[in-house]
């Protein structure tokens, strides 16, 4: 794992642009060509994310020295970019090793767990029956989320237009 020395936008914003609610010291960005889409990671979760904060914030660090690949539309990443989310630093990392720096900062089960079949599908059986209906969406609460989005990415397109113009990273953009 190496330590990059570049910027890192300030709490809560990186985390907010990408939708990360799931409070682990470290997460991963990198592209995903099936789909063509922004990943996130974290070691428990991995999921898709926003491809314009993605492309707005890598595409800066490039700019400012970021030599890793992170994938493409057209091919898998072989680097993950590893963000210390308390520390608010970077470090990149081949896919493998971030994978299992991401899985440590989990709590290991203290022994392995072991399911007949049986057990397995009585399980699922389980789950399925106890899932809770979805509630139907509130489009009010839909448009507020999507506003809130909207203004993360707005602030993190100040944030970089700071960087790049070589201001304090830390000058608020708030409105």
């Amino acid at each position: 794992m190496k330590d990059l020395r570049l910027p890192v936008p300030p709490a809560p914003l990186l985390e907010e642009c990408f939708g990360y609610t799931n409070g682990a010291r470290y997460m991963a960005l990198y592209w995903e060509p099936t789909g063509d889409e922004a990943m996130v990671s974290d070691g428990s979760i991995i999921y898709t994310s926003h491809y314009r904060p993605y492309q707005n914030y890598i595409g800066i660090l490039q700019r400012m020295g970021l030599e890793a690949d992170l994938g493409s539309s057209e091919q898998v990443a072989s680097d993950w970019l590893v963000v210390d989310l308390q520390e608010r630093k970077l470090m990149i990392a081949p896919v493998m090793e971030a994978r299992t720096f991401l899985d440590k900062q989990w709590p290991a089960p203290d022994s392995p767990v072991y399911f007949t079949s049986e057990d397995l599908e009585t399980l699922m059986e389980n789950f399925f029956e106890n899932l809770p209906e979805p509630d139907e969406p509130d489009p009010g609460d839909m448009t507020k989320q999507l506003r809130d989005l909207e203004g993360s990415w707005a602030e993190l397109e100040c944030w970089i237009a700071n960087v790049k113009m070589d201001l304090d990273p830390e000058i608020s953009c708030a409105t």
